[in-house]
């Protein structure tokens, strides 16, 4: 699977973490739908704070709960993720088992923190 990368830019307040959190979940269910597992060890999302980190790993979390239990809510964001056919229930409680389970390795971070994981990697070892 071609991994694909989304710069999403805008002034505070336009709903960034909303579109980022939706866009996350419905890469995951696409990839599920192909793989059967939902990627989200391969997920990378960074941004500049801590909080606004934290923010888009909540509403991920959120969302999938959501729209694994209510129907409604399921509508609402199965509209904002445009994937076809719309997803099931059954397919959000599935991704959402799959976050859940490798939730340590997901990547919801900072900018500063994807850069130090990086430079540590890269290290000399003198």
């Amino acid at each position: 699977m071609t991994s694909v990368g989304t710069l999403i830019t805008a002034n505070a307040g336009c709903g960034k973490t909303y579109g980022l959190a939706n866009s996350v979940i419905g890469w995951m269910i696409e990839h599920k739908r192909l793989t059967g597992d939902a990627g989200a060890a391969d997920i990378l999302a960074a941004t500049f704070t801590r909080k606004a980190a934290g923010e888009i790993q909540d509403r991920i979390l959120e969302h999938l709960a959501q729209g694994a239990t209510d129907a409604d809510e399921l509508h609402a964001f199965s509209e904002s993720i445009a994937i076809t056919p719309s997803a099931k229930s059954e397919e959000v409680q599935a991704v959402l088992e799959d976050v859940v389970a490798c939730l340590d390795r997901m990547q919801i971070s900072t900018l500063d923190g994807v850069f130090s994981r990086l430079a540590k990697a890269f290290l000399l070892r003198i």
